[in-house]
């Protein structure tokens, strides 16, 4: 998100504050990963009378969120991280890896945790969702991100 880029200098000489600028781009990164992962949500309900089964828009909606609140604290790292260091792959790399490590933490811990909540298991086998794990996940994303910004704000380009 803040590596260096052809257009970073003309970005930079815009009237907008570099907290403003990485607060918007990583607030449309988020909502990229909404859409991404709704609109599935919502094409598996319109497509499950195909198969004579049911999905309704409810359960879509709710595995859908779950999807976004997890996985968007992954994406915040990755934006964290991409402020840290002048390099696309790092931060890509170290929040992939984050992920794998926590997800077979959880399963070797066996409970429920993130990956559970993400996974929609959680809410199909109670019928409510996950908050705690959820929360934490959106506790995370907000630090990261309030992170993120201050690092751009004291960054020297």
């Amino acid at each position: 998100l803040l590596a260096p880029r052809p257009g970073e200098l003309f970005t930079l000489s815009l009237p907008v504050t570099r907290n403003r600028l990485v607060l918007v781009r990583a607030l449309t990164a988020l909502g990229q990963l909404f859409v991404l992962v709704l609109v599935p949500s919502f094409l598996i309900t319109l497509i499950s009378p195909a198969v004579q089964k049911s999905y309704s828009v409810g359960d879509g909606f709710a595995q859908g969120l779950s999807l976004f609140l997890g996985s968007a604290v992954f994406l915040a790292m990755a934006i964290f991280f991409s402020s840290l260091v002048d390099d696309l792959w790092k931060p890509l790399l170290f929040s992939i890896g984050t992920a794998v490590v926590l997800y077979y933490w959880e399963m070797g811990a066996r409970f429920s945790g993130l990956f559970q909540a993400m996974s929609g298991r959680l809410y199909f086998e109670s019928g409510h969702i996950a908050w705690l794990p959820l929360a934490a996940a959106s506790t995370a994303t907000a630090a990261f991100l309030g992170g993120a910004i201050l690092n751009a704000s004291r960054r020297d380009y």
